[in-house]
């Protein structure tokens, strides 16, 4: 009785791991996601304790609002990639339902780890509400400030220890062409102490995560190599992740 009813669990999570896979092709980042032991297990200890999949994502609330914000006359209306980003992720909560899983979405807002990149409070008021107008009808919940996150001290202060100096020139290189877009004064040592304190703040991020909500799946809004610093203090971490939908739904100009 027992081998027979680990034998259904385990042919509901095959069954649904093949149909999100299917679902991975219309996605930027589908030739990337390799599913993990931790997905599996996770995924059998619902069905076994009868508990629904918690998932959750990671919203950043970007600086690039601001310039919605002032086209709209002080309202933001949801873009062409938000509302496929929510129809997404409608299939992919039915496709749980369809192979025998129950399932909990929430969206966690999370302004950004650094002063270059964040954006005001009345912009975060308008833009949560436009988007719990997309999720609330679809049952999720959008929710702002769940994780009180600060820099992990550990990191900042054996920064090398838990970052390769290769990892950190990639990063450095990427944070520069971002401050040359928004039209900043190019400090490289700046930029650096920037980078640095974010690293801490996601490895922060990571812990508190598990710490707060224990087992979870997440589905990024970001490429997924973007929370490879979340395993800094959660060896791991991105085993968690289904990196199935279209990433930065924010973004105007992504078709």
């Amino acid at each position: 009785m027992v081998e027979n009813k680990m034998e259904e669990a385990m042919g509901k999570i095959e069954n649904l791991i093949a149909k999100l896979q299917l679902m991975c092709k219309s996605s930027r980042q589908a030739c990337q996601w390799r599913v993990k032991d931790y997905v599996r297990q996770y995924l059998q200890q619902c069905l076994v304790n009868n508990s629904p999949v918690q998932v959750f994502t990671l919203w950043c609330l970007s600086r690039s609002l601001e310039k919605r914000m002032d086209r709209m006359a002080n309202l933001i209306e949801p873009n062409e990639n938000e509302k496929k980003f929510f129809k997404s992720a409608e299939r992919i909560s039915d496709l749980f339902r369809e192979c025998g899983f129950e399932i909990d979405w929430l969206i966690l807002l999370a302004g950004s780890a650094v002063q270059s990149g964040q954006t005001t409070s009345e912009i975060k008021i308008v833009y949560k509400k436009m988007l719990e107008g997309l999720a609330n009808p679809l049952g999720f919940m959008v929710v702002e400030d769940a994780l009180k996150i600060t820099p992990a001290e550990i990191v900042l202060n054996d920064f090398y220890h838990f970052v390769q100096p290769g990892a950190e020139a990639i990063e450095l290189k990427r944070r520069i062409k971002l401050w040359e877009k928004r039209g900043f004064k190019i400090d490289e040592e700046a930029i650096r102490e920037e980078l640095r304190l974010s690293v801490a703040v996601k490895a922060a991020e990571g812990k508190s995560m598990v710490e707060e909500f224990g087992d979870f799946l997440l589905v990024p809004v970001e490429f997924a190599e973007r929370y490879d610093f979340h395993n800094i203090l959660v060896p791991g971490f991105t085993g968690r992740l289904l990196p199935i939908i279209k990433p930065y739904p924010w973004r105007e100009d992504e078709n």
